[in-house]
């Protein structure tokens, strides 16, 4: 669970491109739910297909997920 992070802790990648992360903290619905949100997404992104999507908070790197983009 995220404690606070300050927001130049947290590092959103998709396909490589680092993406600003605008929100990170608890989702408020539910217990030990945290929540990410990204700012805009770069027009590279548009129609690249499947990308990896790494998520690194205070050094600390998530699992690989894959998004797909069209």
């Amino acid at each position: 669970m995220l404690s606070s992070p300050v927001l130049e802790s947290v590092v959103l990648t998709l396909g490589g491109v680092v993406v600003p992360v605008t929100f990170a903290g608890p989702q408020g619905q539910f217990p030990s739910l945290d929540q990410i949100n990204a700012g805009a997404l770069p027009r590279s992104l548009q129609g690249c297909g499947v990308v990896d999507a790494i998520l690194t908070v205070d050094g600390k790197t998530s699992n690989r997920v894959e998004l797909r983009f069209r």
